[in-house]
């Protein structure tokens, strides 16, 4: 069955469009000119567009990249705020001990007070 249009296995007739003579002619004009067949002036064929995709997908890596490096930046900083407040925790928790002297002093007003 050669020449047949076949849908799901079965013969079928195709689209209205498929079946335009003049869409047939013009297609079998452009192939011969892009092929350069005999008898049809060659045409050359036109330059590849632009995906769409690739413009999206290279902002998105470079904005996947600008991220990574923000959260490493705000990681980093995360550490050292981290690190300088267990140095104030540390700090002041020198400063809140009482000192030995102080034990002292205080040992000796209450045995002072208790007399």
């Amino acid at each position: 069955m050669t020449g047949k249009y076949l849908k799901e296995g079965q013969e079928a007739t195709s689209s209205e469009e498929t079946q335009s003579e003049e869409l047939q002619t013009k297609l079998w004009e452009i192939s011969g000119r892009y092929t350069s067949l005999d008898g049809y002036e060659p045409l050359a064929a036109p330059p590849r567009p632009v995906e769409e995709d690739s413009k999206p997908k290279e902002q998105e890596e470079k904005k996947v990249d600008e991220d990574t490096k923000a959260a490493e930046t705000a990681g980093q900083e995360k550490e050292e705020d981290e690190q300088k407040n267990e140095e104030k925790d540390a700090d002041k928790s020198a400063e809140e001990k009482p000192k030995i002297e102080d034990c002292d002093k205080s040992a000796e007003e209450t045995t002072k007070a208790v007399d």
